[in-house]
């Protein structure tokens, strides 16, 4: 998996938060900025999180997730 820039990265993060969790849309600078060398976990992380918030099939959560943060 490549690593996006630091600001690419957090409007990830935004488009995310956006999508699954808008009051929490502020935290993207924070997670940007303290985590940028840690892309792979901060999204495996949030995948864990918020993969147990939806209903969907097994996998689709992470299929979808991976295609917004990187298309």
């Amino acid at each position: 998996m490549h690593h996006l820039t630091k600001q690419q990265f957090e409007l990830r993060l935004k488009e995310f938060f956006e999508r699954h969790d808008p009051a929490k849309e502020e935290l993207a600078h924070v997670i940007a900025s303290k985590f940028h060398l840690h892309q792979e976990q901060v999204f495996e992380h949030l995948t864990e999180i918020y993969d147990k918030h939806v209903e969907h099939e097994p996998h689709g959560f992470r299929e979808k997730f991976m295609a917004i943060i990187y298309p």
